[in-house]
């Protein structure tokens, strides 16, 4: 009997873990891999063609941390570069990506840049045919955000991980370079004129089977479609996106991609396939449209400005029934009107034409009827000359 009491204890105790361990686990997404090296960057430096910069390093490994501060002010309209580099040889040979935690501190998104140097004449960084992994700090967000101008872009106040595999670095000419031995790497920040901006990298580590790991979960998908959608007066329309799909190594994917709208809009709705309505009473100023594979974890993202009173988009719009009779009178009305207009127009044209020409006739005739007299007058006295 004791015995049965003490197997039942046991069996509650277990329940009760089990409970809590389901309840309380964090489900970590796909931005893992098969090992990393945790690097404590040893000879930091930085360049600039500009701005005013400032950088703390503390800590080590895990720890480890650069904080940056880059200003901007008071330069001209322009672009500037600040460059923060670990000048140190490194064999990357057995690693297929590179994982860093940035702080975006700063009330604008930051462009930045990955560059491997692997001689004083070679070096590979990300183009516009890259992409990168970002994953906000409480492991509630993964996006596959593709670059833009050879930029990747970082939200505003964006706190987590960015992870780059090596597959999306390539040379000036646009090619993929074999990486083994690099002289020093960086990440470059790119700033406009009048812009005070603060970030913090670190926790900085080498991946080793990093693609393998998250090749089956995470997937840029590309979206394409109208970013700006005029409402028309009456009724809604309609545009239609499309998604394209590729995996971690930059190979097109064929999978099937389901869009939709996270929150439930007034005005506006998704088909699956991507075919987007909105409503002309629809008051938000923009949506955000996303897609989604069935393997993926992550989805794709574009974002829609809505504008009012475009007319050349209102011709695109489908009217209610109720409006319909009040569109095409008034546009008939405005087309006969443009119509007698146009003609007027014409009549006044060939008018006018046609009095010029008589006005040209009437006076060539005249100073032809001129000159054949005085030809004659002169071919007259020539033969009074020439008589002997």
């Amino acid at each position: 009997m004791m015995k049965n009491k003490g197997t039942k204890k046991l069996f509650i105790i277990f329940f009760l873990e089990l409970l809590l361990l389901m309840l309380f686990q964090t489900t970590a997404l796909a931005m893992s891999s098969k090992a990393e090296k945790v690097i404590t960057p040893s000879n930091l430096k930085e360049w600039e063609d500009g701005a005013t910069v400032m950088k703390k390093v503390s800590g080590k490994e895990e720890n480890f941390q650069v904080e940056v501060t880059a200003d901007t002010t008071g330069l001209e309209e322009n672009y500037y570069t600040v460059y923060i580099y670990d000048d140190t040889k490194r064999n990357i040979k057995a690693y297929d990506g590179i994982r860093f935690s940035f702080n975006n501190e700063s009330d604008v998104e930051l462009k930045i840049n990955l560059t491997l140097s692997i001689n004083s004449k070679l070096s590979v960084m990300m183009t516009d045919a890259s992409f990168a992994i970002l994953e906000d700090s409480d492991q509630e967000n993964i996006k596959v955000l593709s670059t833009t101008y050879g930029t990747l872009s970082i939200p505003a106040h964006f706190n987590g991980t960015v992870c780059i595999p090596f597959s999306q670095l390539y040379n000036e000419e646009g090619e993929q370079v074999s990486l083994g031995t690099i002289q020093s790497w960086g990440i470059t920040t790119i700033m406009s004129e009048d812009q005070l901006n603060a970030y913090t990298i670190g926790n900085i580590a080498f991946l080793e089977g990093s693609v393998a790991a998250m090749k089956d979960s995470l997937y840029l998908i590309a979206m394409s479609g109208d970013n700006e959608i005029a409402l028309p007066e009456a009724g809604s329309v309609l545009k239609q996106y499309q998604a394209s799909v590729f995996d971690l190594e930059g190979n097109e994917v064929d999978s099937k991609v389901s869009f939709f709208l996270k929150d439930k809009l007034e005005g506006a709705s998704v088909t699956e396939d991507g075919k987007l309505e909105i409503q002309s009473s629809c008051a938000i100023s923009e949506i955000t449209l996303y897609a989604k594979t069935n393997e993926s974890v992550n989805a794709g993202e574009v974002v829609i400005a809505l504008k009012q009173d475009n007319q050349e988009t209102q011709t695109m719009g489908v009217p209610k029934v109720e409006a319909v009779n009040k569109i095409t009178s008034t546009a008939y009305t405005n087309l006969i009107k443009s119509v007698i207009w146009f003609r007027i127009f014409c009549v006044m044209i060939v008018i006018l034409i046609a009095t010029i020409f008589i006005d040209w006739f009437s006076e060539a005739g005249a100073n032809y009827l001129i000159m054949k007299k005085r030809l004659y007058k002169i071919l007259s006295e020539q033969e009074e000359e020439e008589e002997p």
